[in-house]
């Protein structure tokens, strides 16, 4: 009797010893869980390079009702970068993208302004030749007023 006394003790104690054990294990792995739920998404919008080419990419957007441009982002192969790290005020966003060559990768109707010698931000989109700047076609990216949107550079130039 006070030996099946002692085993069920024993056998108590080794089930709470697991227990607690795998409890020790498991915090890492739910505590990470717990910071990764508790970050707020971010938004942004990026822009993503599907190619082997190094492009330079320059976007569009509208900031407090004044159109302006803004680049360079150097996109290695198969990388992406963020040229908006905030909400997008905006429904769409334009983007141009050049190779190291000069090609275009994106191929859009609208014509802004950019400076391919330095990093710029051009309000405006008119007169770009007599403000000393040149002129670019950029491509429309409808974002549907999402909060983060990302867009992709593929060989094909889609």
């Amino acid at each position: 009797m006070i030996m099946t006394a002692l085993y069920s003790e024993i056998k108590a104690a080794g089930a709470l010893v697991r227990k607690g054990l795998s409890l020790l294990l498991a915090a890492p792995a739910m505590i990470a869980a717990m910071e990764l739920g508790a970050r707020p998404a971010s938004a942004e919008f990026k822009v993503c390079n599907q190619t082997l080419s190094l492009y330079n990419v320059a976007i569009g957007t509208e900031k407090a009702g004044v159109f302006q441009t803004e680049g360079w982002w150097t996109l290695s192969a198969n990388d992406c970068v963020s040229p908006i790290t905030d909400d997008l005020g905006s429904r769409y966003v334009y983007v141009c993208a050049t190779s190291i060559y000069g090609d275009d990768a994106l191929t859009g109707n609208s014509t802004m302004c950019i400076d391919r010698r330095k990093h710029f931000v051009i309000a405006g989109t008119d007169n770009c030749w007599l403000r000393g700047y040149e002129e670019a076609r950029f491509k429309e990216i409808d974002t549907h007023s999402a909060n983060s949107w990302t867009a992709f550079i593929r060989e094909n130039g889609n």
